[in-house]
């Protein structure tokens, strides 16, 4: 007899719909800028064109209505090159949701920032030496004095990386979200949507920074207005704390989804040196599992080391040269969002 749980606090049918947007983030083609640094407006039509086909995939079994034009703000980030900007994501507001949506990783400059950056950030030279004092005498970590010593209560502890990735954008959802303030103080009726934000992968791990950004904003009118009606919801995220870190009791939930085997989840630098690094999470856990007898999503303790085994057994599996494909095709959006799509139609 198959075996059917469904634990995400989330409905099976916005879970789909969140994975289809994240699998519809992924766009090789970057967006033109004009001669004065500003959107070529046939590029962004071209983008938001793209967007609109790959979301029909996942929402045409939804019955959704696909976004128009007007309902999508494209989110940017500047390259080196300034006559072209990449996508790292995008925000959708319609009558029945609002969506900010994270893409993961697309380019090979990323990757290497992903490892290469992998330690906390920090504000100064001073938390810079306690985070490499700390690193090879963790159990001092306890001792208050020496946290104020090196400052470390003022210092980041989230992923460098992530937050060089999130460059300028977590400002782009900000003024998108000033539009929808000025939006529902026109029409109250508007004012009941809930805020998803979402992402896979790297663009998980920008999720999760974006909605703690916007809850600790120095402007509060984030916090008052969306605190009721945010949730976060990642799929594969990488962990993104050098210290563990659980959300407070009445803060908007956080809920990381992840597939059996996948390894992305499980790295950070303490696997191989005690160089100081981003081992924690942020949230609650679910396991996505989709076999012939299994289709469910669980509540999950992560154990690293149970599913980096399992990794190196399915990279041995077959022939040895095909493992890289395996493991990426294990952590790929397209299959999560197969795998959501199994849960939530059968």
């Amino acid at each position: 007899m198959s075996q059917s749980t469904y634990e995400l606090p989330i409905a099976k049918e916005q879970a789909y719909g969140l994975a289809s947007m994240c699998a519809a983030a992924y766009a090789k083609k970057e967006i033109l800028l004009d001669a004065s640094g500003k959107d070529d407006p046939n590029s962004v039509s071209e983008m938001i064109t793209e967007l609109s086909r790959k979301l029909q995939r996942g929402f045409d079994p939804l019955k959704w209505p696909l976004p128009v034009a007007n309902d999508f703000k494209l989110l940017k980030h500047r390259r080196q090159n300034e006559t072209k900007a990449r996508l790292v994501g995008y925000a959708l507001s319609s009558q029945k949701y609002l969506a900010v949506v994270f893409r993961g990783t697309a380019f090979s400059d990323e990757w290497a920032a992903n490892f290469s950056s992998a330690v906390p950030a920090v504000r100064s030279k001073r938390q810079f030496f306690g985070l490499a004092f700390f690193s090879m005498l963790p159990k001092l970590r306890r001792w208050k004095l020496l946290e104020q010593i090196f400052d470390m209560e003022n210092g980041v502890s989230e992923n460098a990386a992530y937050l060089q990735h999130l460059k300028g954008v977590v400002l782009q959802v900000k003024n998108f979200l000033d539009d929808v303030i000025q939006a529902e103080t026109k029409d109250p009726s508007l004012a009941q949507r809930k805020l998803y934000i979402t992402g896979h992968s790297l663009g998980g791990a920008a999720a999760i920074i974006t909605s703690r950004r916007l809850l600790s904003s120095s402007d509060t009118k984030y916090k008052q207005t969306f605190h009721a009606r945010m949730e976060t919801l990642t799929f594969g995220a990488p962990p993104l704390l050098e210290q563990a870190e659980e959300v407070k009791p009445g803060e908007p939930p956080v809920y990381n989804v992840y597939r059996p085997n996948d390894a992305v989840p499980c790295m950070s630098l303490d696997l191989i040196s005690i160089v100081a690094s981003t081992p924690y999470h942020f949230g609650d856990h679910f396991i996505l599992k989709v076999s012939r007898s299994v289709v469910a999503v669980k509540r999950l303790k992560l154990n690293r080391g149970a599913i980096l085994g399992k990794m190196v057994l399915r990279g041995l599996c077959g022939w040895p040269w095909k493992a890289p494909a395996r493991i990426f095709q294990c952590h790929g959006m397209g299959t999560y969002a197969q795998d959501m799509e199994r849960v939530t139609f059968g």
